[in-house]
């Protein structure tokens, strides 16, 4: 992250941040739907719905190419679509059947834990290179 601003690291933070009261607010809204057994929106099962929640909507943005080079990057991307996939399996499951397995169910809870780390570390180190580059 050598190249990049004070402005364009706080831009980050702040998107970190909202992404994780938005994957919050997204968790809440489906287990909601599970739970009331209520009409399932497409933002949980779309094949693409990795794309759609708010933090895909800015992670997949041409814009970031800055963002997108960090190694951090490709690994919270595949942890954020493998939520995203599992999320949609269990969906499925009790759209068709009423039922979610507990093997789907502790699947998705794993790979939500694994993606939420992945954005919860990127955050820290984030949280680091900022104070380093406000401290000079």
């Amino acid at each position: 992250m050598r190249d990049i601003s004070h402005e364009q690291i706080q831009n980050i933070l702040d998107t970190i941040n909202s992404a994780l009261k938005n994957h919050n607010d997204w968790y809440e809204n489906l287990m909601r739907t599970l739970v009331c057994r209520i009409h399932m929106d497409d933002c949980f099962i779309a094949k693409d719905a990795h794309r759609k929640c708010k933090f895909g909507h800015w992670f997949y943005d041409k814009t970031n190419s800055d963002f997108h080079n960090l190694p951090a990057a490709s690994k919270i991307g595949k942890l954020h679509k493998t939520m995203h996939d599992s999320a949609r399996n269990i969906c499925l499951n009790m759209r068709t059947g009423g039922l979610v397995q507990t093997r789907d169910y502790d699947r998705f809870s794993r790979d939500l834990n694994n993606f939420r780390e992945a954005l919860e570390d990127f955050r820290h180190r984030i949280l680091i290179t900022l104070e380093s580059v406000t401290s000079k």
